[in-house]
């Protein structure tokens, strides 16, 4: 039976690898969407996806990464409202030439819809990975600064002189 560190460690690394492949393919979907007849949002959605996706330990945040997956979600979600009647699932991936508009429609809700879970899955990571250090942070601070008499100076400053003790 493994210690949960090693496992947690283990997980940590497939984690890491699998963020660093599906970023990539992130920026390289923005990269394809060059010749879409309106390119700009879908590389701007991409491109920030790619971004939080191998920033995801930097400064970003959990609510870039979550208001990033929301968009992409009612994105995905407006599309397919829109053009329920036009939709065809069977043959997304029969050819890389979209024959119908419904290809293409079902291409960019798939492709919103994968995005949008992987930022919502690194945004919740990144929230309870936040979570937990304020947990240990706190608990750290509690642990080692017990709390004492406030007036007493040598309680908060542990480098000030302590007063003698006896009579």
């Amino acid at each position: 039976m493994w210690p949960l560190s090693l496992v947690i460690e283990e997980v940590s690394i497939v984690w890491a690898k699998l963020n660093l492949l599906i970023s990539a393919l992130m920026g390289l979907s923005a990269a394809l969407q060059y010749n879409d007849p309106d390119p700009l949002p879908w590389i701007a959605f991409y491109a920030c996806a790619a971004f939080a996706g191998f920033t995801h330990n930097g400064r970003m945040g959990a609510f870039f990464c979550l208001g990033l997956a929301a968009i992409g979600a009612g994105w995905a979600s407006h599309l397919a409202q829109n053009h329920l009647g036009l939709l065809d699932f069977a043959k997304i991936t029969q050819s890389m030439q979209a024959q119908s508009p419904g290809i293409e429609l079902g291409r960019e809700i798939g492709g919103l819809s994968f995005a949008s879970a992987w930022l919502a899955a690194l945004g919740i990571g990144q929230w309870m990975r936040r979570r937990e250090l304020l947990r240990v942070q706190k608990r750290h601070r509690v642990l080692s600064h017990p709390t004492k008499d406030p007036s007493d100076a040598s309680a908060t400053d542990p480098d000030s002189p302590r007063p003698a003790s006896g009579s």
